[in-house]
């Protein structure tokens, strides 16, 4: 049985990645109090709630339903994991990265399952996709997980299924846009309504934003991971980065709808500051909001001849708070939101210059939170062009999205930090519950080096430093298990001297 055990760690081992993943931070939620704040759906018909310990989504239609998460855009390497169940009216689930015109990701059908990866999208309906792999689906689905690590100029590509490698392979010299995106998960049903119960999510990951609470955009990078969302039928085509500027341009028949949302992930209070120009046909609308839905937003918004504050709290069209003139000098405009006690305070600027200030009073609890949105619909000519972004924002992630920290509540062992390290490094657990714990170091054929701890715990989360120099290790593979209350858990360490 040693040696059996001992072949397939081997095994194990020659299937991971060579090149061991380097992340900073850790996501993780699982929905058991609660956690919705910071998931966004910007399709019709579509409920998101919290029900027995999951983060529940309904939807009515065929609609493809496209899922933002909490955390900004994430760079170089990730590791993407979600637990999931659904009704039978599911067409595909898919899991991913998506730049601003790349992606990568995993589609599970109900008779198979791919790997894909594209660097420009011309269409979101027909994307020309570069399959890596498809097979059979499992019997049984618990769960996907896809992570991606760089190695040299190659990205490694690893699959899972139901905790099941199904693929490991990479893409050579791959293109700097897969570096880089937001985590999205997607659905798509048959025509009949549908649920789907996402019990877990659990990412690491490298913020894109190495500043939290600032981002500036001039819009020199093409791809910098703005995501685009709205009408997908004809937004691969509309929205666009070019000549240092964030465009959208449509001329069609019937009015359309065109989103951009920044990189920064879910946000409190913010402001967004840009410099624009351009035109939009008559019954136009343009607006800067902070919204969670179609039907939960707050918003500032141009529409003929005045601007408007104004918010829904579960219905579609908004309430409005606060109207002005909008023939008002300048270029350069500023939408501001703060909480002040239970309200939620809205304001304008142009050039610096206040012009409108608004209040929701006592609003519900998704309109105090969600994703920055720059907007322009109900028109059938949209001509807009805007030079530069600057944004200040208060994460709703701020005291739980840093290194090696995760939700309360949860049994979890993190990527030990740094990765690869020598001669030391640290390692960060949570424990959901107070009682005998053990993290033990083993090598690649399963022999113990050393029992880091082992002893009693209170719950919540710990960190111990693990240094060599006592051992006298070589390079190479090690790992580290944590185990208590039944549970464990096993993350791979890189030592490199």
């Amino acid at each position: 049985m040693k040696t059996l055990y001992t072949f397939i760690l081997v095994i194990t081992m020659v299937l991971s990645t060579i090149t061991a993943q380097t992340t900073s931070h850790h996501y993780f939620q699982t929905f058991d109090n609660g956690g919705s704040d910071g998931y966004a759906v910007f399709s019709s018909d579509v409920a998101i709630s919290v029900q027995n310990g999951g983060l529940v989504l309904s939807a009515a239609t065929a609609e493809m339903v496209n899922i933002m998460l909490p955390i900004g855009a994430t760079t170089e390497d990730f590791s993407y994991r979600i637990s999931s169940s659904g009704s039978g009216n599911i067409i595909q689930g898919a899991i991913g990265r998506a730049g601003f015109k790349s992606e990568i990701g995993m589609v599970l059908r109900n008779d198979s399952v791919s790997v894909f990866y594209t660097t420009d999208i011309q269409s979101y309906p027909n994307p020309d996709f570069t399959f890596l792999f498809t097979g059979p689906s499992l019997q049984s689905y618990t769960g996907m997980q896809l992570s991606g690590t760089r190695s040299g100029s190659d990205l490694i590509v690893s699959a899972y299924i139901s905790g099941t490698l199904i693929y490991q392979g990479s893409i050579p010299n791959a293109d700097p846009s897969l570096f880089s995106g937001s985590m999205y998960i997607s659905l798509l049903g048959d025509g009949s309504p549908y649920t789907v119960s996402l019990d877990e999510i659990d990412i690491r990951y490298n913020p894109y934003i190495q500043t939290p609470g600032s981002f500036s955009d001039d819009f020199s990078n093409i791809l910098s991971p703005w995501t685009r969302f709205g009408d997908f039928n004809v937004i691969a085509q509309s929205v666009s980065i070019d000549n240092g500027k964030l465009n959208f341009t449509y001329n069609g028949s019937t009015p359309t709808v065109l989103m951009a949302t920044p990189p920064v992930g879910a946000v409190r209070d913010f402001t967004f500051e840009a410099t624009g120009t351009g035109t939009l046909g008559s019954d136009g609308v343009g607006a800067v909001s902070r919204g969670a839905d179609l039907t939960h937003y707050i918003t500032v918004f141009w529409e003929d001849d005045s601007v408007y504050i104004g918010y829904a709290d579960g219905f579609y069209e908004p309430i409005i708070v606060a109207a002005t003139s909008s023939n008002v000098p300048g270029t350069r405009s500023k939408v501001g939101i703060e909480s002040s006690g239970s309200d939620q305070i809205v304001r304008l600027w142009m050039d610096n210059l206040p012009v409108l200030t608004g209040t929701v009073v006592n609003p519900s609890e998704r309109l105090k939170s969600g994703h920055i949105m720059v907007s322009y619909e109900r028109t059938e000519q949209i001509n807009i062009s805007i030079d530069d972004v600057v944004t200040t924002y208060t994460s709703i992630l701020t005291g739980m999205d840093e290194p090696g920290i995760i939700e309360s509540g949860s049994f979890a062992l993190l990527q030990n930090y740094p990765n690869p390290f020598n001669p030391e490094t640290t390692l960060h657990y949570t424990l959901a519950d107070p009682g005998i714990a053990k993290l033990i170091i083993y090598d690649v054929l399963g022999n113990q080096i050393t029992e880091l701890t082992s002893g009693y715990h209170e719950a919540g989360n710990h960190q111990i430093n693990f240094s060599t120099d006592v051992y006298g290790l070589t390079s190479g593979i090690y790992f580290a298990r944590l185990s208590a209350d039944g549970q464990s858990q096993t993350i791979k360490l890189l030592l490199m001297k």
